[in-house]
């Protein structure tokens, strides 16, 4: 921090940030400017900072998990890794299914056609994805609620509108966008800085853009899909139309771009943030504008 100014005394705010107060806001409520826990003020060595924001009237087992240190989740690489294979298995599964002739019709010819068992698997794995996807939704906001003072959105409903179809996928992206914002406030950001966080919610933007033209491309194959199966009295074995086939696999073969865009912003993402929830920086708070 350098050189203390004889005006200003060391304190630290419940998450471990030290910062500079005047003498006089001591035993007032301060704002920390980096986690924006807010605290009472204590010269260190004479007593503990003392949260006073989502911390008051908390039982003690719980304020030890409140203070805890947070990680960053360690399954992050195999939920991309996740999402990576499973969308290249559904690619290779619907590849398999346009070149090679359709099963007959029994029953076992169907289940041990390569294209079906190529989606089986390909559907285990993205049940996988699907969990850990769920589990970092929750966990992320929950740590940047807990040690970062975010109330943008709760973990609750983090979770709980993700289970929306279609709407899961805007609303995912919409906040990792304010998570991501979050995730270079407070205080001034460097150009260097602000280019970046620009650049990672144009990835978020740009992933959800191609995912929502392969989920239209999708559901219009299945709309020219359905018409046949109405006519055969849904008995599944009626043939899929060529352009229905066509859609399917551009829906499939744009899928992958925007995974792969989603990926990487996940990746990013939980760098910037967790670099935010992590106590390894200093702050200066300074006298007029430390008082919360």
């Amino acid at each position: 921090m350098g050189a203390q100014e004889p005006s200003k005394l060391s304190v630290r705010c419940p998450n471990g940030h030290e910062l500079r107060a005047a003498p006089a806001h001591l035993g007032q409520q301060l704002s920390c400017p980096i986690c924006n826990a807010v605290f009472v003020a204590t010269v260190p060595g004479t007593g503990p900072a003392v949260p006073t924001l989502g911390y008051a009237g908390v039982p003690p087992p719980e304020r030890l998990r409140w203070l805890a240190p947070v990680r960053k989740p360690a399954y992050v690489s195999a939920l991309i890794g996740a999402w990576l294979v499973a969308t290249g298995v559904g690619l290779v599964g619907m590849l398999l299914e346009l070149a090679l002739p359709p099963p007959r019709s029994d029953a076992i010819s169907e289940l041990l056609h390569p294209a079906f068992l190529t989606y089986c698997a390909g559907g285990v794995v993205m049940v996988v994805a699907i969990v850990l996807q769920l589990m970092r939704i929750h966990r992320i906001h929950a740590d940047a609620h807990r040690r970062g003072g975010y109330s943008r959105v709760s973990p609750g409903m983090a979770l709980g509108l993700s289970f929306i179809p279609l709407f899961n996928y805007v609303w995912t992206a919409w906040t990792m966008v304010k998570l991501a914002g979050f995730a270079t406030r407070p205080g001034p950001t460097t150009v260097s800085q602000e280019t970046s966080i620009s650049s990672l919610r144009k990835l978020i933007w740009r992933a959800l853009g191609i995912w929502l033209v392969s989920c239209a491309l999708f559901l219009a194959g299945l709309m020219i899909e359905l018409p046949a199966e109405m006519a055969a009295g849904w008995t599944g074995t009626a043939p899929t139309p060529p352009l229905a086939n066509a859609l399917y696999a551009c829906a499939s073969i744009i899928g992958l771009p925007a995974v792969i865009l989603y990926c990487l912003a996940v990746y990013r993402l939980t760098n910037v943030l967790y670099e935010r929830l992590t106590p390894s920086s200093a702050g200066a708070l300074g006298g007029s504008g430390a008082a919360g």
